[in-house]
């Protein structure tokens, strides 16, 4: 499956991605070539996640990531359980789920 957009998530080297303090953005597939290349010059120093917005949110975090400067611990359990209680859709379950 082809996603359409890219989730950008940005905020200090000591927060979780689960964190509400973080900045998440969506970019169309459109301006990814533009906007990456922007962030990786422009981050001053942030921690910056960039991963695929596909219907496995778990895999997008855990599997498929791209991080430009450090990369910082997911909760992935915090994922998983937003999953399971359905607000968020996904095709792998939990145990079906990578391990890392």
């Amino acid at each position: 499956m082809q996603p359409t957009l890219t989730h950008v998530c940005v905020g200090e080297k000591r927060r979780q991605h689960a964190q509400t303090d973080a900045v998440h953005e969506r970019v169309l597939n459109d301006q990814f070539a533009a906007v990456v290349p922007w962030l990786m010059l422009n981050r001053g120093g942030l921690s910056i996640l960039v991963h695929p917005n596909t219907d496995d949110p778990v895999a997008d975090h855990e599997v498929n990531p791209l991080w430009l400067g450090e990369a910082v611990a997911i909760d992935v359990e915090f994922i998983r359980g937003l999953v399971k209680k359905k607000s968020l859709p996904s095709r792998v379950g939990e145990a079906d789920a990578p391990h890392g």
